[in-house]
């Protein structure tokens, strides 16, 4: 499921993380993009995150239920082939557990 056009980068500021753009095909992305916008909606705001000036901003979280993870396109990210690619990338083992949590800002801030 992964696309072989997808472009990674690790960076270490203001914390360690891993970007990769273009991971999924079209499809696959439009699918994620439209379970999120309706997903988040139902989201708690958390206020003011971040610590490094325009790095702080106010934020918006919703964790998807199991049933979200085995009905909709985000079993995408809870694939074991991503699962193993992060994992291989930052080298370390992953168990079968995982959590995924869905986080918002609003833009001007790129990470939005």
């Amino acid at each position: 499921m992964i696309s072989p056009s997808a472009r990674f980068s690790i960076s270490s500021y203001p914390y360690n993380y891993l970007i990769i753009e273009d991971l999924f095909d079209e499809g696959t992305a439009y699918g994620l993009s439209s379970v999120f916008n309706d997903l988040i909606q139902t989201g708690r705001t958390i206020g003011k995150v971040g610590e490094v000036g325009e790095l702080v901003y106010d934020a918006i979280n919703f964790t998807p239920k199991l049933e979200h993870i085995q009905s909709t396109p985000i079993s995408n990210i809870a694939s074991t082939e991503l699962k193993n690619l992060i994992a291989e990338v930052f080298d370390f083992y992953l168990d079968e557990n995982l959590m995924i949590g869905m986080h918002r800002h609003n833009p001007p801030l790129k990470p939005g």
